[in-house]
């Protein structure tokens, strides 16, 4: 902890010391890089721009690491870190947002055109970090002893040396360039240092640890809690840069001053033909802000680990990788660079919105590219059967885990319960308490709104069908491999058993050829070689019965072996002529040998090979003749060759439980040679073979289809040899044992069952949807909660922009009158043209009444008030986020179930005021209303009148129906005289709350239509007048 708080301290005091000497860093800056631009030897641009650029080559090496060492981890942990340097890089960028020397010095030219800020410098940090991290990360022996391999000191004093003197041009190359003072190379030395030291001291070794000990076999997996926490901090990660980024364009920049600047970069860079404004996404803040996301990288590397749940042998690849054949190795980098170049068409995107370039290209590259390497490579390399022991991630399908279904029988004892309760006659408490309460169908009751379940929005459909999508992208695989049967689950048990069962083996599972080694062994052969069947049985007093048979050998042909003969992709033919194996012996083809137990069991069996002189005279052999060779030809192939040897080739076999289609492959196993010399040198083996019980699933669906098949095996660790000084009297020169081995192997394979392939689509769908329904449920319920506000509430403007509206709205009521006023009904027009005046009226009414609607203030979801509901009233705390929150708060409020039912109470309270008791039995026993197929007449309200605003279909004449409805109830209300003095006073409330504008436009419209119709009145009695007159 000290150390921390020391380096911590350290770090507070050079930014102290960077802030108070800023100005005369950068004036001395200006002077050297103007010096070193003006006084440069030739070759030496290009050599500081080939120290810049060596940058981007730096991931090769973890690229090369990732791909043809042990240390992958160690790599990928390295290309996060570079990652994670990338992004706080932009991040305090967007802090200090100082501008390169070149925007701001007219006598600094620039050599490349960087268009983001330039304190702290880029290149500095992640060169410093790329460079120190490859000893310290990636190849870790050159820096500490391991136990294989020690560099010498000197070799690495060189390397420190060089990392060191790279760096340090690296940061000098960029102040030549005139794209950073040397205050901002070491500021970003300084925060790099700063970085990699906490790493290293406090972070490397458990997080290496802990993702080692997640990819062991049988462990868990990477905990769901730190994918969340991860997941979490890269989530604050994006609001601090997004908070960052609007402060910088709200708050920081001064629009002109960076007008100079994209000035300066538009003519001073040869290559620049755009001439960017503050808005474009490719400079300063808003290009820093998009870098900052790359934070996700870590994230998507560690959800790629828990979504493979593999297995990491870390130094077991080299040796594994060295058994590849070149076309293998060439096939597995080329997938990798395939996947990497599918991020290519993103890469090339252009957008014109910061944001969307951050959440639409540097997002989406930051998540696929983790996903990649850990979770899509190593599924595609199984799927093509590509991987090897050490890879990252090894796919173990033995670590998937099974769901548990539900039985199949659960339905049919259901169905007995409920025919017993019947016959029993349960009473009608049973039915309704416990049959109901059974009911696993029951509907949940909810409320709706706009006649819908659920609040959804454009932006909740459109991110469902991109998860959809992402969904049918990422495990069309799966599912394709799921109908080929190609997705294995086996589990392997090795068991231990000090009398072993019996193993039979005949020509169905084994055969074995024998030879000594010679010219024409099968008809002249130096020695004899014989096979025993030894049957041991032990009885109760200890005692040892022993049974020998003798078994038949004849000369080897094809037929003895048909096990591999039809082998797929094995042409044993070739080699068994390539191999003369018809000059050797083998079993009869009806053979059985039986191997079990030990020495110290009741039942011992086993194979006895011998190897003695010849002898033709006995009739042994029943398909073999053989001539012994004279005693001559022995002893000139022993001054020959000094030994003897007996050869055996065995069929053996492979196991691969992971292959769908051949878990097992047989093969003639390599020679055993067994080196003799008659009563000199003699030899004797054991040769142990392994039972091997596979139980094979073949069904796809929930329920088992079981086939068994039973292999014998001999594994190389299976052998015991021994060698004995040969004595005058030996007869037998060589003995090998074929003997059971006290260990045997279970393996229980099957295929990927539909149930858990739904289960698996099913939980990423769940995972994708916990990961971006946080976001996405949030800003349904925003937006819920503001259209609940427009509905229920009024949002008054300032005073000012109120009083204009109001104004506008009574010059148009008034300048339609006056127009309408020019209409002059006389005698020559008729009752027609005062009806299209009375009509023209109405419209004018209907149209100013649903401009006072249009023109009433709504509440939307801004930035700001995003930012401020998000900040916790911490930022943008004006009167807009403020109406913005408590209009939040009311409405919840207004939903809490405690309200709504306290205002119930008021509603009964009142009644029982209003009421008399008689009456509110009356009121209580009034019938339902009645619902038939004819329209139901409604009552015009507010909400009516709101809804038809934005659906055109309604805009004719219903408007003018529930305009006309409403103008009539105030007609009718305002000229009705037999009303009491209560029903006045109600009246006149109610038409206080209708409000003062809808008021004076009824108001003005009922003055016109009696000047209308007195106007009218008069025409007519001219009108007579005139008809006297004549």
């Amino acid at each position: 902890m000290k150390f921390f708080i020391i380096i911590t301290l350290a770090l507070c005091l050079y930014i102290i010391l960077d802030i108070l000497l800023n100005n005369q860093m950068w004036e001395a800056n200006t002077v050297l890089t103007v010096y070193l631009q003006e006084h440069q030897f030739p070759g030496e641009k290009e050599l500081f721009l080939f120290f810049s650029y060596s940058l981007f080559a730096m991931p090769g090496i973890a690229l090369i690491a990732f791909l043809f060492f042990d240390n992958k981890l160690g790599a990928l942990l390295y290309a996060c870190l570079i990652q994670a340097v990338f992004a706080e890089n932009s991040i305090l960028k967007n802090i200090y947002h100082q501008a390169r020397p070149y925007f701001i010095e007219d006598q600094i030219q620039p050599y490349e055109c960087n268009k983001e800020y330039g304190k702290p410098s880029g290149h500095a940090m992640s060169s410093s970090a790329m460079c120190f991290l490859v000893p310290c990360i990636i190849f870790p022996v050159i820096l500490k002893d391991q136990s294989n391999y020690k560099y010498p000191f000197y070799f690495r004093v060189i390397i420190i040396s060089i990392v060191t003197a790279w760096t340090f041009m690296t940061g000098l190359s960029r102040v030549f360039m005139g794209v950073h003072s040397f205050g901002q190379i070491l500021l970003g030395w300084v925060y790099t240092a700063y970085t990699i030291i906490i790493y290293l001291r406090y972070f490397h070794t458990p997080i290496s640890n802990y993702i080692k000990q997640c990819l062991q076999p049988g462990s868990q997996g990477v905990s769901s809690n730190v994918i969340k926490g991860v997941g979490l901090f890269a989530f604050g990660w994006t609001c601090l840069s997004i908070l960052l980024f609007e402060f910088n364009h709200e708050v920081f920049l001064d629009e002109s001053e960076v007008e100079g600047w994209l000035n300066a970069l538009y003519q001073k860079c040869e290559n620049q033909t755009t001439h960017y404004n503050i808005n474009s996404p490719q400079v300063l803040h808003n290009i820093c802000f998009s870098l900052s996301l790359y934070i996700w990288f870590p994230f998507s590397f560690l959800l790629g680990i828990k979504l493979s749940k593999g297995i990491y042998n870390e130094n077991q690849f080299s040796i594994n990788y060295k058994l590849l054949n070149f076309w293998q190795k060439l096939s597995r980098v080329l997938i990798f660079l395939l996947l990497l170049s599918t991020l290519v068409p993103i890469i090339l995107i252009k957008y014109q919105n910061t944001y969307a370039e951050a959440f639409g290209k540097i997002l989406p590259i930051s998540i696929l590219s983790g996903l990649i390497i850990t979770y899509i490579y190593s599924q595609i390399l199984n799927y093509f059967k590509l991987t090897i022991e050490g890879d990252f991630i090894q796919i173990s399908p033995s670590l998937v885990s099974t769901p548990e279904g539900y039985k199949a029988s659960e339905l049919g004892n259901s169905i007995l319960l409920l025919n017993y309760a019947k016959s029993l006659q349960l009473n009608t408490f049973v039915h309704n308490k416990v049959i109901k309460g059974l009911d696993i169908f029951g509907q949940s009751i909810t409320l709706n709104i706009n006649r819908q379940k659920t609040y959804t929005t454009i932006f909740g459909g459109l991110s469902s069908i991109l998860i959809i999508a992402i969904l049918i992208a990422f495990f069309q695989s799966n599912i394709i491999s799921f109908f080929k049967k190609t997705g294995v689950i086996f589990s392997t048990q090795t068991s231990f058993d000090p009398n072993p069962d019996k193993i039979v083996m005949n020509i169905q599972n084994y055969m074995a050829a024998f030879s000594i080694e010679q010219s024409n062994f099968v008809d002249k052969p130096l020695f004899n070689i014989t096979i025993e069947q030894r049957y041991y049985q032990r009885d109760n007093q200890g005692n040892l019965i022993k049974q020998i048979n003798y078994l038949q050998l004849e000369p080897c042909t094809l037929d003895h072996f048909q096990l591999v003969l039809n082998q797929p992709d094995y042409d044993f033919e070739s080699e068994y002529y390539k191999l003369q194996l018809n000059q050797w012996l083998c079993p009869q083809k009806d053979f059985q040998f039986t191997i079990q137990g030990t020495f110290t069991s009741n039942s011992f069996d086993f194979i006895r090979v011998i190897v003695s002189d010849c002898d033709d005279t006995q009739s042994g052999y029943q398909n073999w003749k053989p001539t012994c060779a004279s005693q001559s030809s022995q002893a000139e192939y022993l001054n020959a060759h000094e030994s003897f040897k007996l050869q055996i080739y065995q069929v053996n076999n492979v196991v691969n439980p992971n292959s769908p289609k051949q878990y097992y492959q047989s093969y003639l196993d390599g020679e055993m040679y067994f080196t003799f010399i008659p009563q000199k040198l003699s030899r004797s083996a054991n040769l142990f073979f392994r039972k091997y019980q596979f139980q094979n699933d073949d069904s796809l669906l929930p329920f088992q289809s079981i086939n068994q098949k039973e292999l014998v095996v001999r594994q190389s660790v299976d052998y015991r040899d021994l060698t004995e000084i040969g004595r005058q009297g030996d007869k037998n020169y060589a003995i090998v044992y074929l003997r059971r081995s006290q260990f045997s192997e279970y393996i229980n394979r099957r295929f990927t069952k539909i149930d858990e392939l739904l289960s698996f689509l099913g939980g990423f769908l769940q995972i994708m949807i916990a990961g971006f329904g946080i976001f996405i449920m949030y800003y349904n319920k925003l937006q819920l909660q503001i259209e609940l506000s427009n509905k229920l509430f009024n949002f008054p403007e300032k005073y000012g922009k109120a009083k204009i509206k109001n104004n506008q709205v009574q010059q148009t009521l008034e300048s339609s009158m006056y127009n309408d006023s020019k209409f002059i009904i006389n005698s020559e027009q008729g009752a027609s043209k005062a009806t299209l005046i009375i009509d023209k009226e109405k419209c004018t009414i209907t149209k100013s009444i649903f401009k006072l609607f249009e023109q009433s203030q709504r509440l939307k979801l801004s930035l700001k008030s995003l930012i401020n509901h998000l900040s916790f009233k911490l930022i943008f705390n004006n009167d807009e986020t403020k109406l913005f929150q408590k209009a939040m708060d009311t409405v919840d409020q207004n939903l809490d179930i405690q309200e709504i039912l306290y205002q119930l109470q008021e509603i009964f309270k009142l009644k029982a005021l209003i009421l008399k008791k008689q009456q509110i039995t009356l009121f209580n026993f009034t019938p339902k209303p009645n619902l038939t197929l004819k329209d139901e007449e409604q009552v015009p309200n507010r909400l009516m009148f709101e809804q038809t605003l934005s659906e055109d279909e309604k805009k004719g004449s219903q408007k003018d129906e529930l305009i006309s409805e409403l103008y009539n109830a105030w007609v009718e209300i305002k000229s009705d005289k037999t009303q009491n003095v209560c029903q006045y006073e109600l009246n006149q409330r109610l038409n206080q709350g209708l409000g003062g504008e809808i008021q004076q436009i009824f108001s003005d419209y009922a003055e016109t239509e009696n000047n209308l119709k007195k106007q009218k009145e008069n025409s007519q009695q001219k009108r007579l007048i005139e008809l006297q007159t004549l």
